[in-house]
């Protein structure tokens, strides 16, 4: 038994390294934030970790109301509008489960105080790294390498599992050739 242990200790160590896949990157202040105009107003769109989840917070200082409604692009979803609540200068959403699809479209609607309805639309993606980005902000270097690893770490766990069981087998079957007695 002894001779066997290093063996399954491997295949027990890759097999709860695949179980750990995938990685959660800590995404950095800019690369989850969208910076525009709505209608006249400057605003800034950001998604914040919190203890409990995600939140979207806008800034928008000027505008009586904000509305966000979040679609889903690609895959199946629900739609998601939320009234944000008011802040300071800021409006917050409630726990956002934006968990399906990796492309989102966030609508923001808001109201001046004239009473004119402004409205904007922005796509979001969801990477590899599991972090819901602005489209076309790339990770930050620890994102790409997360990213890269939840990406190429369960293939490149089976194949190295694979290759152990088969290492392993074949030293099984040498030794117990070995230990045979010949006959004739």
């Amino acid at each position: 038994m002894r001779a066997h242990a290093p063996w399954l200790l491997t295949l027990v160590f890759l097999a709860l390294l695949y179980n750990r896949l995938p990685l959660a990157a800590q995404p950095t202040e800019a690369e989850q934030t969208w910076v525009g105009r709505l209608g006249d107003h400057d605003i800034a769109a950001a998604l914040r970790f919190e203890t409990d989840g995600e939140r979207l917070i806008v800034s928008a200082p000027d505008l009586e109301r904000v509305i966000a409604t979040w679609i889903p692009v690609e895959g199946g979803g629900l739609l998601l509008e939320r009234d944000l609540e008011r802040s300071g200068a800021d409006y917050r959403s409630g726990l956002l489960t934006l968990s399906a699809g990796t492309r989102w479209q966030l609508l923001l609607a808001g109201e001046g105080a004239d009473g004119i309805r402004h409205l904007v639309a922005v796509d979001w993606v969801r990477g590899a790294d599991g972090v819901l980005r602005p489209a076309g902000v790339e990770p930050a270097g620890p994102g790409r390498l997360i990213g890269w690893v939840n990406e190429f770490g369960p293939p490149a766990l089976t194949l190295a599992l694979i290759a152990l069981s088969a290492g392993w087998l074949l030293w099984a079957v040498r030794r117990i050739r070995r230990h045979q007695p010949q006959t004739g």
